[in-house]
């Protein structure tokens, strides 16, 4: 919930529903950030647990009552979802998003998923949310996972 914001915010308003991925700053001037990609950026971004800020601060990330973020790095989150269900996509599930949205893997598009915990869990909800997922383990070809 947002509980304050600075005079130059103008995307996000106090009483806000908000959450905050795995980022919360980069530079924002080289190539990778001009084009929406920090998570690439060339001077380095700053993480959202234990990074180090551009003003030297160390991050807290979940573990903080409160967080100040630039607004650009904020998401709105909508009355229809519950925190702890939006809570994971800010993370794992925007991990896997990313690539799928990135190579345009839409419907008949084959994906592999490599590890299914952590991360891969999340990846057959995001490939076609209504599927099941067929898996394999890799040490005994044939037989599911």
């Amino acid at each position: 919930m947002i509980t304050a914001v600075g005079a130059e915010v103008t995307r996000h308003a106090v009483g806000q529903r908000a959450g905050v991925g795995c980022l919360v700053n980069s530079c924002r001037e080289c190539k990778k950030c001009r084009a929406g990609m920090e998570q690439y950026c060339t001077t380095g971004n700053t993480l959202t647990y234990a990074g180090v800020d551009r003003d030297g601060t160390i991050t807290q990330g979940g573990y903080a009552t409160h967080i100040v973020v630039d607004q650009d790095f904020v998401l709105r989150v909508p009355q229809a979802i519950a925190y702890e269900a939006v809570a994971p996509l800010l993370c794992a599930g925007i991990t896997t998003y990313s690539p799928l949205k990135h190579w345009n893997a839409g419907p008949g598009t084959r994906v592999a998923v490599i590890g299914m915990g952590g991360l891969g869990h999340l990846a057959p909800g995001r490939i076609h949310p209504r599927r099941q997922l067929e898996a394999q383990r890799p040490d005994r070809p044939g037989i599911p996972g």
